[in-house]
């Protein structure tokens, strides 16, 4: 009598408050593993969105509370038969650490998103050689680079790139929708609009893309900007579009919940970045059919070949940047040509690809799965 064997479990850790890229692409992957035939099990912050939107789709979800709540995990990795536990940023790759040494059997994964250093002490250098951790999933090139770089064994690393949903963006256009849209954000429907999507910090620099709207105004006298995203240097953000009289001109929208809105009705997608993983906004932006402008920053050079599908500019240069957005306007021919080539090329980045790149990886560490 045959016996059909288990379907693989999987305990995805992640301890980040609030809704951002990171979350998302957690959201994507338990969706599309259980459709590759994955138990799924999640660990995060008990009323945090990840925790809700897991409940109201029926995961399984354990709250997190504390580091102690390695010994509630170990004990359900065993009950349970967890084969990997993959944390998914770093705070989570603390708690996982403790659940490995808790219960050996599991294998340890640990997702890579962003392209900065590890701090120097001694606990972040033996939390980056430890092997501990069976596997580093990377999202872009230059985050594996910069593993490697901070100790990391590259044997234990894996290229994994980050996707997003493009069926949503299959839809054809509705030009009555898009200037609904655009009539709700107050943006005439002559005005060539750029947008840009990410949380208001550091190293987004949407202060680069706002002094390059200045710059480029003059030459685009229709030039409109929105900046979707909140976080804490919107009011710094505020002051500098006072300050550059560009009020009117460039808007920020906050937490926009309708991205699915927003990209249809932009002329281009521009990503101002001083340091970034991959960049999903990007990838929505190129599943959309847009033409985009990135800057030469961590993954983004990975998604954008200059003259191909975009234009690539130096990080923190607005003149740079401004010159680009100039060229974009002024070039409906170049616009088309990027934007078709983003349409063929976000196929490569979709959350389905990620999700059976991801599988591969769980089953390298289980000979025999």
């Amino acid at each position: 009598m045959s016996t059909q064997a288990r379907p693989l479990a999987v305990l995805h850790v992640d301890l980040e408050r609030g809704w951002r890229g990171g979350q998302q692409q957690v959201a994507y992957l338990v969706e599309q593993l259980a459709a590759l035939g994955v138990e799924n099990r999640l660990a995060v912050r008990a009323g945090e969105p990840l925790a809700r939107l897991a409940r109201e789709r029926g995961w399984p979800v354990v709250g997190v509370r504390s580091l102690w709540s390695a010994v509630r995990l170990a004990g359900l990795a065993r009950r349970e038969s967890i084969a990997i536990v993959h944390a998914h940023s770093a705070r989570a790759q603390n708690l996982g650490l403790l659940v490995r040494l808790l219960a050996p059997r599991v294998r340890l994964v640990v997702a890579r998103r962003v392209d900065f250093h590890r701090s120097p002490g001694l606990l972040s250098r033996w939390k980056y050689s430890t092997a501990l951790v069976d596997r580093w999933i990377a999202i872009s090139e230059r985050v594996r680079d910069v593993l490697i770089e901070d100790g990391v064994a590259p044997e234990r690393t894996a290229l994994v790139y980050s996707g997003v949903d493009t069926e949503r963006y299959r839809r054809p256009p509705d030009p009555a929708a898009a200037a609904r849209t655009r009539r709700t954000l107050g943006i005439e429907p002559e005005a060539f609009l750029v947008g840009t999507v990410g949380a208001l910090v550091e190293h987004k620099d949407q202060a680069t893309l706002i002094r390059a709207a200045a710059l480029a105004s003059g030459r685009v006298p229709n030039l409109r900007v929105v900046i979707a995203g909140e976080g804490p240097l919107r009011l710094e953000l505020e002051r500098l579009i006072a300050r550059l009289g560009l009020g009117g001109r460039v808007k920020l929208l906050g937490h926009h919940g309708a991205l699915g809105e927003l990209y249809p009705v932009l002329d281009l997608f521009a990503m101002p970045s001083r340091m970034e993983g991959l960049g999903t906004s990007v990838i929505d932006a190129m599943a959309v059919g847009l033409p985009v402008v990135v800057t030469a920053a961590g993954g983004l050079p990975e998604l954008v070949q200059h003259e191909r599908n975009g234009l690539v500019v130096p990080p923190e240069h607005p003149e740079a940047l401004a010159e680009a957005l100039c060229r974009m306007a002024e070039a409906a021919e170049l616009r088309r040509r990027c934007g078709a080539a983003n349409r063929e090329d976000a196929e490569r980045f979709s959350a389905r690809a990620t999700a059976e790149a991801t599988l591969q990886v769980y089953r390298g560490l289980l000979p025999g799965v």
